[in-house]
């Protein structure tokens, strides 16, 4: 039997691989691509818990503020206005993914599986097709403005230093070979620039999707279907997770306790 212990949440959460090679685990995880370990083992969102599948939690911990995601977007946005500060391109690519991030919710996995092709800029319909998400399905993802016209300048961009803009070249490349990042590839832009700006260690990118949901949730007004829609979530049990953790009647509940 192997331990590993989870680096996504908590350095504590513990789970272990049994003989047949599944998974059981007495702590929660959030998705497919919490990391295990350094050295890349995942939890399958199959694994078993008490005899069923892992239920989703989030708490309040898991959103940055406002205050942060603006920070977070003010450094990257300088980083790429001046990317020649450390000789590499790395500042310009890494800022339009931690963008993605922010404003659509996708997926480590998908943003490494973008490809030029799936970046529609209509003004009316802008969004990023997922072609390959969870359980193999395919999705649009609705962009706003800001989104929309840094894509354009990060396309052009590509094309002005010579990056395949063939309609199946990936739209982020890695520095070193020039191929797709991977995942862990953007696990780490994450963490430079939050550590950069003095986010708490708990956040991952993981933890955008989380932000992402729970800012869209309110912008739309509680409508949890246009969340689930944009997420990928194929039950709205799971996107009702959010719903809860955000109630509104629970503020005004305990604002409302006798003092």
């Amino acid at each position: 039997m192997l331990l590993f212990f989870s680096m996504h949440k908590t350095s504590f959460s513990r789970a272990f691989r049994i003989q047949d090679g599944t998974f059981a685990t007495k702590v929660t995880f959030c998705c497919d691509t919490c990391p295990l370990s350094h050295a890349g083992v995942w939890l399958p969102s199959t694994a078993t818990y008490k005899g069923g599948k892992v239920p989703l939690e989030i708490t309040h911990e898991d959103f940055l503020t406002l205050e942060q995601v603006h920070a977070l977007k003010t450094h990257c946005r300088e980083r790429a206005a001046a990317p020649e500060a450390d000789g590499r391109k790395n500042p310009v690519r890494n800022w339009a993914i931690l963008h993605v991030a922010l404003d659509t919710g996708l997926r480590a996995s998908e943003i490494c599986n973008l490809r030029v092709r799936d970046v529609i800029l209509d003004r009316e319909n802008a969004s990023l097709i997922v072609q390959d998400g969870k359980g193999h399905k395919k999705r649009g993802v609705k962009m706003g403005k800001a989104l929309r016209e840094h894509l354009a300048e990060f396309l052009a961009w590509k094309e002005q230093v010579g990056e395949s803009m063939t309609g199946h070249a990936s739209l982020f490349v890695s520095s070193r070979n020039g191929g797709p990042l991977t995942r862990s590839a953007v696990y780490r832009i994450f963490k430079l620039n939050a550590e950069a700006i003095s986010l708490p260690a708990r956040f991952s990118i993981h933890s955008c999707r989380h932000t992402y949901a729970s800012l869209l949730y309110r912008a739309s007004e509680y409508n949890i279907r246009l969340v689930q829609k944009q997420l990928g979530h194929r039950s709205i049990q799971t996107t009702q997770i959010y719903a809860d953790v955000l109630s509104e009647d629970a503020a005004i509940a305990v604002n409302r306790l006798p003092q």
